[in-house]
């Protein structure tokens, strides 16, 4: 197999052309998950400063129910990026799926802080605030985000939930 040197000066046996976070992403899309994580991880190896390698390596973990693991690897993509939403989203989500939604809430408003139109974020910050029994943080979040747009019949489908609840 030939190998090429990387500009980092690690040894990249795909050739200096490929993008290893790109073909991780790949085999991923391709059923090919572990092949994927073993690109991912060579990502992380041979440049440990890329958050979207730590944030794949998280969503594996995820798939195969290793949340602490799929926490740690987060963690270290805000590290590098701060603020790389889709990290931050998805740490958010390990926390929606352990029930712990002071922190779930917490990462939320992070993004929207960042991107407070991140429609996503709100509708999911909605959702955790109605899970913590804060009905008025969900309806007031709703109210002061101005451009719902296609979330409009979600927030409707809510408020008549919460109404005859």
């Amino acid at each position: 197999m030939l190998e090429f040197q990387t500009d980092i000066g690690q040894i990249n046996p795909l050739g200096p052309e490929v993008d290893q976070v790109s073909a991780g992403e790949r085999l991923f899309e391709e059923g090919r998950v572990a092949e994927a994580k073993a690109m991912f991880q060579a990502a992380t190896e041979g440049c440990p400063g890329k958050p979207k390698a730590w944030n794949n390596l998280a969503v594996i973990a995820i798939t195969k129910g290793q949340d602490r693991e799929a926490e740690n690897h987060l963690r270290r993509a805000l590290e590098i990026k701060s603020d790389f939403l889709e990290a931050r989203f998805n740490l958010a989500e390990i926390y929606c799926l352990r029930s712990q939604w002071s922190r779930a809430a917490k990462e939320l408003t992070r993004i929207l802080e960042i991107k407070p139109s991140e429609l996503p974020a709100v509708k999911r910050l909605a959702q955790v605030y109605l899970a913590m029994g804060e009905a008025d943080k969900a309806r007031d979040l709703l109210d002061e985000s101005g451009n719902l747009g296609a979330m409009k019949a979600f927030v409707d489908s809510l408020w008549l939930g919460i109404k005859y609840y």
